[in-house]
């Protein structure tokens, strides 16, 4: 029979699994396009997982690399070497060294992530703001987005704006200071980026219905998208 402590070792135990279960949970529940929101919930679940310093946690001197073949025997190994309990110190203890084995298990597999899935949560309008994201990781994505941007752009051409009627003196001044001219620079990939000219999306957004009402204001953009996205706009 379990002793009180050992019950409450399995208590704290189920609490620091919670998190994983979560993010299971969610992805499951996606109807689509799981890819772009792996990394963010890989983010969280380092922060879920980040080892108290103030706790110590057992070192496995051994192997101080932990991979998926000796995740699961770290965590027997804590529970043969703490069969003894008889503290909250010890249990804390315990509960600490997986977090952290958890914890490196993450950013030994995601600590840089395939372009691919970088690309995919910020094509991605409910999660386009990469939030929670290293300001490294996020001048990435910029870039890899950009590059697809520049590939499948049409040729920008400079709009020239003109008033339907103008006075003289607007006459005049437009030979001063020239006609008004929207720069290309100024282009649909910028106006996606800018949180304030396009919102991010809810989480309960259809993001295919959402790229499909917006193709027209992203063009280049839903190019980019549907190739990502392929399978899913073959349709449309």
């Amino acid at each position: 029979m379990l002793s009180n402590i050992e019950w409450k070792l399995l208590d704290k135990l189920i609490e620091t699994l919670t998190p994983i279960e979560s993010a299971t949970q969610f992805l499951g529940g996606q109807k689509y396009c799981t890819l772009s929101l792996i990394f963010s919930s890989i983010q969280i679940l380092k922060y879920d997982y980040t080892p108290d310093p103030n706790i110590s946690v057992n070192s496995d001197k051994n192997n101080e690399k932990n991979n998926e073949e000796n995740l699961h025997l770290k965590i027997e190994n804590e529970f043969a070497e703490y069969s003894l309990l008889s503290s909250d110190n010890d249990i804390n203890s315990i509960i600490n060294s997986i977090k952290k084995g958890i914890y490196d298990a993450l950013f030994e597999y995601w600590n840089i992530p395939p372009n691919s899935t970088l690309l995919a949560s910020l094509l991605d309008p409910r999660s386009k703001t990469m939030y929670g994201w290293s300001n490294e990781l996020q001048e990435l994505a910029k870039l890899l987005l950009n590059t697809e941007y520049e590939k499948y752009k049409d040729n920008d051409i400079p709009i020239q704006i003109y008033p339907l009627s103008q006075s003289r003196s607007q006459s005049f001044s437009s030979r001063i200071f020239g006609s008004q001219i929207h720069s290309s620079t100024d282009n649909e990939l910028t106006q996606y980026l800018d949180n304030f000219r396009t919102p991010q999306a809810s989480f309960d957004t259809d993001i295919f219905k959402w790229w499909i009402d917006n193709r027209e204001k992203f063009p280049t953009l839903f190019k980019v998208a549907r190739y990502k996205y392929q399978i899913f706009f073959a349709k449309n």
